[in-house]
């Protein structure tokens, strides 16, 4: 009876770590992609302040960026 026991709970282990993985990595993802999202949307911004000549603006807009 104690090996059936240990089976079951050494498999809800593994289960429970395996579904905590899984959970990090889905988060990492959307984390890269909100940042990046945000990112292209700096260099957008960098962009137009550039081409209106707002230097000081434009570079402040890409060190967010970066």
């Amino acid at each position: 009876m104690k090996i059936v026991k240990y089976a079951k709970t050494n498999r809800r282990h593994i289960i429970i770590t395996a579904l905590g993985i899984t959970m990090l990595e889905f988060l990492i993802l959307v984390v890269i992609t909100v940042s990046e999202q945000s990112s292209n949307a700096w260099v957008h911004k960098g962009d137009e302040l550039l081409s209106s000549s707002k230097f000081n603006e434009a570079l402040a807009a890409y060190d967010k960026v970066i």
